[in-house]
C-alpha cells in the first residue's frame, strides 16, 4: 500500500473490516474487489519487482501520469507546459540512467519498460472504479463526495 502498509489477499476481508465506507458485509465485500487486488500483485507489482523499479523512476512515471495530454480544454500555452514538464522528466530519467553506467540501448530498454507499467496502472484504476460503482450500487460501501468528484473530472463530466 502507498502508506507502507500491505494488505494480505487470502484475507482480504480484514481490510475492510474497519473502514468506514463500507457499509456492507465485509466478506461481500472483499469478493468485489479481489479480482483488482489480485491484478495488481500479479501484472503491476511483478512487473515492477521484474524491471527492479527506482524512486527516481517511480517519480519519473507518477510525473508522466501528472502530466498527460488527455486533458480536455486546455489552453495551447497550457499544452506548451504540459509538453515542455514531460520532456524535461524524460531528460532527467535519461541523465540519470546515463549517471548510473547505462549505455544507450540499456537506456531505451529501462525507459521502455517502465512506461510499459502505464497500461497496466490504467487498467487498475479502471478496475477499481468498476468494483466501486459495483460495490455503491448494492449499497455495499458509501463512496464519498470527494471520491465522486475525482472520478467526474477524470471522466471529463
Amino acid at each position: 500500500m502507498p502508506d507502507g502498509g500491505y494488505v494480505k489477499l487470502s484475507e482480504l476481508e480484514k481490510f475492510y473490516e474497519n473502514t468506514k465506507m463500507v457499509k456492507g458485509d465485509p466478506h461481500e465485500v472483499a469478493k468485489v474487489f479481489e479480482g483488482t487486488m489480485s491484478y495488481i500483485r500479479n501484472v503491476v507489482v511483478e512487473h515492477m519487482r521484474r524491471i527492479d523499479i527506482s524512486e527516481v523512476e517511480l517519480c519519473a512515471l507518477s510525473g508522466m501520469f501528472l502530466w498527460r495530454d488527455t486533458v480536455q480544454h486546455i489552453s495551447s500555452e497550457g499544452a506548451n507546459i504540459l509538453y515542455r514538464t514531460r520532456d524535461e522528466i524524460l531528460r532527467d530519467l535519461h541523465i540519470y540512467y546515463r549517471n548510473n553506467g547505462l549505455i544507450e540501448s540499456e537506456v531505451t530498454t529501462k525507459t521502455a519498460h517502465l512506461f510499459l507499467l502505464i497500461p497496466k496502472i490504467e487498467n487498475s484504476i479502471n478496475l477499481f472504479r468498476e468494483n466501486f460503482n459495483i460495490a455503491e450500487l448494492f449499497n455495499m460501501i458509501e463512496v464519498g463526495h470527494c471520491c465522486k468528484k475525482i472520478n467526474e473530472s477524470i471522466d471529463g463530466n
